[in-house]
C-alpha cells in the first residue's frame, strides 16, 4: 500500500497549488463548497484527482475525478492503432504504458497547444530516463506518450525512434483517457485487455509499479 500513500501525496500537492478557485464540483458535476470538497477529500485517501478548467462565465472551476479507473479493452483495437502511428509491430505479450496530455490543463508547464523541436527535446530529456527504467526493468513494457488532438508536434512521428504521438483521431481520448485531469493520465494496458488509468500528478518509475501482483490485484483480484 505504500505507492498508494505516495500517490496521494503527490496529489495533495496539486491541491495546494491551486490557485484562484471560484466554484467546486464533486464527481457528479455538482457544486460543493471547499469545506465538503476538502472533507470528501480526506476521508477517502487517495481515491480523488481533479480537473480545474477556466469558464466563461465563471472563472476557475475545479471538478473532483475518480484517480483510478479500470477496464477490459479490446486489445487488438487499441494494438493496432498504436501499431499505425509508431510504425512498430508489437508481440502479443506486449504491455503498453501511456501517458497522456490534456489540452488546456492548468496543471501542465507544457507550451500551449504547439511543441516545438526545442520543446520536444527538452521534455525527451526529462522523460526519456524515465522510459529507458521502465523498458529495462518491466518486462515486455513498452512507453508512449500520447498528446490529446487539439496540440500541434513538430516532430516525425513516422521515425523508428518516435515516441511522442498526436491522438488526432481521439481514439486514447474516446476508449480510455474519457475524464481530463490535472497534469495528465497514465494507462497500463495488458496483453489480456486488463486496462488500468492512473489520473493527476504522478512520476512514471511510481506508477509502473503498479503492474507488480501485490498493487494490479488491488485492482483486478485473481479469481
Amino acid at each position: 500500500m505504500k505507492i498508494l500513500v505516495l500517490l496521494y501525496t503527490l496529489f495533495i500537492g496539486i491541491t495546494a497549488n491551486a490557485q484562484r478557485v471560484k466554484y467546486y464540483l464533486d464527481t457528479d458535476g455538482n457544486h460543493v463548497e471547499k469545506k465538503e470538497r476538502n472533507d470528501i477529500i480526506n476521508k477517502s485517501k487517495g481515491i480523488y484527482s481533479s480537473w480545474d478548467y477556466i469558464a466563461k462565465d465563471s472563472g476557475r472551476v475545479s471538478r473532483l475525478t475518480n484517480r483510478y479507473q479500470t477496464g477490459i479493452l479490446k486489445r487488438e483495437k487499441i494494438q493496432n492503432y498504436l501499431e499505425s502511428l509508431s510504425q512498430e509491430k508489437y508481440t502479443d505479450s506486449t504491455i503498453f504504458f501511456i501517458a497522456f496530455n490534456y489540452t488546456n490543463d492548468l496543471c501542465s508547464t507544457l507550451p500551449q497547444k504547439r511543441l516545438s523541436k526545442g520543446a520536444i527535446l527538452k521534455r525527451k530529456s526529462f522523460i526519456s530516463p524515465k522510459k529507458r527504467f521502465i523498458e529495462k526493468n518491466y518486462k515486455n513494457v513498452v512507453y508512449l506518450e500520447f498528446f490529446e488532438s487539439g496540440f500541434t508536434l513538430d516532430n516525425k512521428p513516422s521515425s523508428k525512434n518516435e515516441y511522442f504521438h498526436l491522438d488526432a483521431g481521439d481514439i486514447l481520448k474516446k476508449l480510455i483517457f474519457i475524464q481530463p485531469n490535472n497534469c495528465g493520465s497514465r494507462a497500463i494496458i495488458k496483453p489480456n485487455g486488463q486496462t488500468l488509468v492512473h489520473n493527476g500528478e504522478s512520476d512514471a518509475t511510481v506508477i509502473v509499479q503498479l503492474l507488480e501482483d501485490r498493487n494490479w490485484n488491488l485492482f483486478f483480484p485473481e479469481e
